[in-house]
């Protein structure tokens, strides 16, 4: 019976032995840099990691753009223009003119319950909440529809979220680059640090 000698292991039929024609990758030999030029190179990773950012950056700063341009320019040119002369347009009431002024919470609730009820049933919205807000107060709030319709859960007014949308994401991209750049975010760090 051969003696082993780590050098020269003892042939396994479990295990084929090498050839030329079919080498066995042995992991004991590093894999050359040639295959990893940017790894190897600190120089290199630095400069990608420069572009990388900038290009974020370039990007956010597009996106914002686009959101601005979409929410101040872009329901201009969605409107119609109406040919409509001074004599065909009706009065504005003024403060005097008591009939028509929404001071009071019910005409307030009147106003909201009718304008909900229609654009909901028309628009398909599930659910809503109309606030009246005035110097940090809430002076009126109130729940339309359900938030959700499978278990027939009303929509509350101060407990009931909403999503923003995707408004949200760019901007929590732009608030998430700000602590970046302030310092106090890292952003190769694991998430759940902050989020405890």
């Amino acid at each position: 019976f051969p003696i082993a000698d780590s050098r020269f292991p003892i042939p396994d039929s479990r295990f084929p032995i090498p050839d030329s024609r079919f080498p066995i990758p042995d992991s004991r030999f590093p894999i050359p840099d040639s295959r990893f030029p940017l790894s190897k190179n600190l120089s290199n990773l630095k400069l990608l990691k420069k572009i990388v950012y900038r290009l974020l950056k370039l990007i956010q700063s597009i996106s914002l753009a686009i959101l601005i341009l979409s929410v101040s320019v872009l329901p201009v040119f969605a409107q119609e223009s109406l040919n409509v002369s001074n004599q065909d347009l009706p009065m504005v009431s003024t403060a005097n003119d008591s009939q028509l002024e929404l001071t009071k919470f019910q005409d307030i609730e009147k106003f909201s319950d009718d304008f909900f009820v229609n654009q909901m049933a028309e628009n398909h919205i599930p659910g809503a909440v109309f606030t009246l807000v005035k110097d940090d107060k809430i002076l009126f709030s109130k729940g339309y529809g359900y938030a959700n319709l499978e278990d027939k859960i009303p929509v509350i007014p101060n407990k009931t979220l909403f999503r923003v949308g995707s408004v949200s994401k760019l901007v929590t991209s732009t608030a998430v680059m700000q602590l970046v750049e302030q310092g106090k975010l890292k952003l190769h760090e694991d998430i759940n640090q902050y989020l405890k």
